[in-house]
């Protein structure tokens, strides 16, 4: 760069070289290709061919939206296809430790803005399939508030006592959680009912492998209702 003589980068070399303090780390940052994963557990973004963040707006105060998503941080990746959400910290200011993915396979999204009725809105380039992008599958899309999502917990046996946000509920449990809340289950490993041990096997109603397995689970609500089941095997007396 300095070889091309663009003089703004052979500022920016000489200021760094002079002054290794002036360089900030990043506010929030993720892998793009080498080691590169998931932005966060559970999500389905794909990210095995590479990450370019594209597209950053603050929702607004005072709309119908809950109060978690207003004044509150986004941003999307144009290559990934997702759309994330920075959480608040104590001074309501958005948290890098805190990050969730609040909308999944939405195309190729360009850019963010804050629009009409306080509402989120994404300019979509389009979908891609093996790396080509398909002509005029874009479009500009407008994300509403629609009302709290159904949220079922069941099992198998019935009458299970499953973590919910670290308060203990026997499922079957029902309840109802805002698109883009991320829920924290917690099956017993074991339990015994009638002196007949169970042993957790798997989770009904997620994605992935690895998570169908483990008795955590960590899961991002979304528009549709969810049901989820914890199953459980019989184990045979030692």
């Amino acid at each position: 760069m300095a070889a091309a003589g663009k003089q703004i980068c052979t500022d920016l070399y000489a200021a760094v070289g002079s002054d290794p303090s002036t360089v900030q780390a990043p506010f929030f940052s993720y892998r793009t290709r080498t080691g590169a994963g998931p932005v966060t557990p559970g999500e389905t973004c794909p990210y095995t061919h590479s990450s370019a963040m594209s597209g950053i707006a603050f929702t607004p105060l005072g709309t119908s939206w809950p109060a978690a998503f207003q004044d509150s941080l986004f941003f999307s990746d144009f290559l990934r296809g997702c759309i994330w959400r920075f959480e608040k910290d104590a001074n309501g200011q958005p948290d890098p430790s805190k990050v969730q993915v609040f909308a999944q396979s939405v195309g190729a999204p360009a850019d963010l803005l804050a629009g009409p009725g306080g509402d989120l809105y994404y300019v979509d380039y389009g979908s891609f399939t093996a790396g080509n992008y398909d002509a005029g599958s874009g479009g500009l899309h407008r994300i509403s508030y629609v009302g709290p999502t159904a949220f079922t917990l069941k099992s198998t046996p019935k009458k299970v006592k499953i973590k919910v946000d670290g308060k203990r509920h026997w499922a079957p449990y029902r309840t109802s959680f805002d698109s883009g809340t991320l829920v924290k289950l917690v099956a017993p490993k074991v339990f015994v009912k009638h002196g007949v041990r169970y042993a957790f096997e798997k989770w009904k109603g997620v994605s992935g492998k690895r998570a169908k397995k483990r008795h955590k689970l960590k899961l991002t609500v979304g528009d549709d209702p969810v049901t989820v089941k914890a199953v459980y095997r019989r184990e045979r007396p030692r």
